[in-house]
């Protein structure tokens, strides 16, 4: 912080005075393009300078090996270049910058000493790079053709995703964007690409009528659960106030052949309409019928958080603790039981009559375990 104010500091100066030479701007620029808090400072300052100046400080950045700080000095060096109000003087450095980040779409890191932070460094500084491309480069006839290329043909999923992303947010009023996001989410061969284009054409083009329809059809169609979960969230929150979303959830949750996707409808439709007065009870039948047991732990759950304060909700767990045929039930009522009604003096007998003589070891021990989270139960249970 105190390096921050020092930056905004010399931010005052220099715009009152503009004194400093070459040399010393890059000098300025050179000892904290490695900090972040001087980001800001240094891309207004470039934005104020004389496009020579400017142009100079881009070759500096460039020239610099940034890979240490995750190439920071590129893409301070990008948003230096949209400070500029004339680029036409900077044309030719930053069309060389423009090609150095996108280089950065293929950057591979070998020094990386395990799978996780090879993947955390390495996507990260793509994704960036195609969002410094996106943002920086935006008005440029290439641009576009440039992340649906990418979009398309890359090797990495990371990249594809983001300039999906980009293309979606950046180019939202181009007529082209929605089909083109349509296909991806229809043909690409990862399902995380996939969901990522659901998702943005479900936030970005919610307005048009041809949005809801086709989210439908890719929650029921698609053959990845996934995809097909992510559909039914997005159509679920964004729109909540159709009145055909509510049946149309139902019929999800109780039809859908993956238990995921029956899952993420039941716990969307108990969040989403906890107002509805059939809610309850339809909770309560899902927790009792559906054929897969996370899909009935769900029920069980979202029905003991959402109507904790229902007098009838502490009574029926109480049922399913002790007398679901469920292992599974029994199990998730009894630590809803214990975690949201610690002062009720049924709960404490419940648990120990389940962790004793529980048909079933699953239940016994998760009764234990229920008992010894419980901040008030410290009981040995023999």
């Amino acid at each position: 912080m105190i390096l921050s104010l020092c930056a905004w500091e010399f931010l005052r100066q220099f715009e009152k005075q503009k004194t400093i030479e070459l040399d010393g701007l890059i000098q300025i620029f050179r000892e904290h393009w490695r900090d972040e808090s001087w980001h800001e400072v240094l891309r207004l300052m470039a934005g104020m300078l004389d496009a020579k100046f400017t142009g100079e400080i881009l070759e500096y950045l460039i020239d610099e090996n940034g890979e240490a700080e995750n190439f920071s000095n590129l893409f301070l060096a990008a948003e230096c270049v949209s400070e500029v109000k004339n680029r036409n003087d900077i044309a030719a450095i930053a069309s060389k910058l423009r090609e150095r980040v996108k280089e950065l779409t293929k950057y591979e890191n070998s020094s990386a000493s395990t799978p996780q932070e090879y993947d955390n460094l390495v996507y990260e500084i793509r994704r960036q790079a195609v969002a410094a491309v996106a943002a920086t480069w935006k008005d440029d006839h290439e641009t576009s053709p440039w992340l649906k290329q990418i979009a398309k043909s890359d090797n990495n999923w990371t990249v594809r995703q983001a300039a999906i992303q980009e293309l979606a947010r950046g180019w939202k009023d181009d007529p082209e964007t929605s089909p083109w996001l349509k296909q991806i989410a229809k043909f690409d061969n990862n399902w995380t690409v996939r969901q990522a284009a659901i998702q943005e054409l479900a936030r970005g083009w919610k307005d048009d009528p041809k949005t809801s329809p086709w989210l439908k059809q890719i929650a029921k169609s698609d053959n990845d659960w996934i995809v097909r979960q992510a559909a039914v969230q997005e159509l679920a929150r964004g729109w909540k106030d159709n009145p055909e979303t509510l049946s149309w959830l139902k019929q999800i949750a109780q039809s859908d052949d993956d238990r995921n996707v029956r899952k993420i409808a039941v716990q969307e439709l108990a969040r989403g309409w906890k107002d509805d007065p059939e809610t309850l009870s339809w909770l309560k039948q899902i927790a009792q019928s559906d054929d897969d047991e996370d899909v009935r732990q769900a029920a069980v759950q979202e029905l003991a958080r959402g109507w904790k304060d229902e007098p009838e909700t502490s009574p029926w767990l109480k049922q399913r603790a002790q007398f679901d045929d469920d292992k599974y039930v029994r199990c998730a009522a009894v630590q809803e039981l214990a975690h949201g009604w610690k002062d009720d003096p049924d709960i404490l007998p419940i648990l120990k009559q389940r962790a004793q003589f529980d048909d079933d070891k699953y239940v016994r021990c998760a009764q234990v375990c229920a008992m010894c989270s419980s901040s008030r139960i410290s009981t040995r249970v023999v």
